[in-house]
């Protein structure tokens, strides 16, 4: 099939294109900023580097290529940065959705399926004793990135509901793995260790709360999911994307230690620790196991080895 990713240069966008291609698809994609694409990674591709925010421009995009399926996964995808930038969070995640959508709908008489990617940030605070979250957990969000996801949901069942436009929804739950952004806490342990066995630091991770508890997923498993959901999904429904089985961040600290090169002590530093922090987080998976017969395959061992040889290449250039 031919298959647009929004967000291409993006985590998760480089892998599920890279899956794409493995089985066979054709893949374009859109990335921004310019810079966020690097064409020598993945040749074959189609890209066109347009800011979502653009209506006219996406629609031009979408309009030329004229994909069968077009994954979104383009917009702002972290908790602090959306804090940071309340307005462009809200405008890009959701304006960005809604100019992607209308371009889709527009292709007439065949328009494309189109799937979101939303966050188990939708469900907000959940107690420990509801958990697994389910995907019939009310959605409660406590922060800019978990509305503009609640949004865009919305505004794709609308979409589905009103215009018939097949869009699929997905709810992703911690996804890991080679290219993340140290921002994130595995990738931010895995860049902190390759850079000491460089010595480009001293010996000392700096670290925040290692007591809770999350549920996580390696990315390129999660792509596959995207894929499946579009493939075997119900329209309209929203799926979670997760291992279903929560980890300790200290577990995830100490598999990457073990495997340093080095010796390496562990600092808290009080600047990355949460003043309030949920200590377990996990959803439960089994709509999309039973409905689309997905389910992880890569061991967390594997992911955080991964991860760890890719900042181990990186810090070294």
């Amino acid at each position: 099939m031919r298959c647009l990713i929004t967000g291409i240069g993006g985590f998760a966008g480089f892998h599920l294109a890279s899956s794409l291609l493995t089985h066979g698809h054709e893949v374009g994609g859109v990335a921004w900023p310019p810079e966020s694409w690097c064409a020598e990674e993945l040749p074959r591709l189609w890209v066109r580097t347009v800011d979502i925010n653009h209506s006219d421009d996406i629609r031009a995009v979408i309009a030329e290529f004229a994909p069968e399926v077009i994954y979104h996964l383009a917009g702002i995808a972290n908790v602090k940065i959306a804090w940071e930038s309340k307005r462009a969070a809200l405008e890009t995640n959701f304006i960005g959705a809604f100019n992607v959508l209308d371009a889709a709908a527009s292709l007439s008489p065949h328009p494309p399926r189109v799937l979101l990617v939303g966050s188990s940030e939708e469900y907000g605070p959940v107690p420990p004793e509801r958990q697994p979250i389910t995907e019939n957990c009310e959605l409660d969000p406590r922060n800019p990135y978990g509305v503009s996801k609640v949004a865009m949901e919305y505004l794709g069942k609308q979409y589905h509901r009103s215009l018939g436009l097949a869009v699929f929804l997905v709810r992703s739950f911690n996804h890991i793995g080679p290219r993340q952004s140290p921002i994130f806490v595995a990738s931010s342990f895995a860049k902190q260790i390759a850079e000491i066995e460089c010595r480009k630091r001293d010996n000392t991770i700096l670290v925040g709360n290692l007591d809770i508890r999350r549920d996580f997923t390696d990315v390129r498993d999660t792509v596959r999911a995207y894929s499946m959901v579009v493939e075997r999904g119900v329209p309209g429904d929203a799926y979670n994307v997760c291992s279903g089985t929560p980890i300790r961040v200290a577990s995830i600290l100490d598999q990457l230690v073990a495997s340093a090169a080095c010796t390496v002590h562990v600092a808290v530093d009080p600047e990355r620790c949460r003043a309030v922090d949920m200590p377990i987080f996990c959803g439960d998976s089994s709509k999309i196991r039973q409905q689309c017969g997905w389910q992880p395959e890569i061991p967390i061992k594997q992911t955080l080895m991964d991860l760890l040889n890719y900042w181990r290449d990186i810090v070294k250039r």
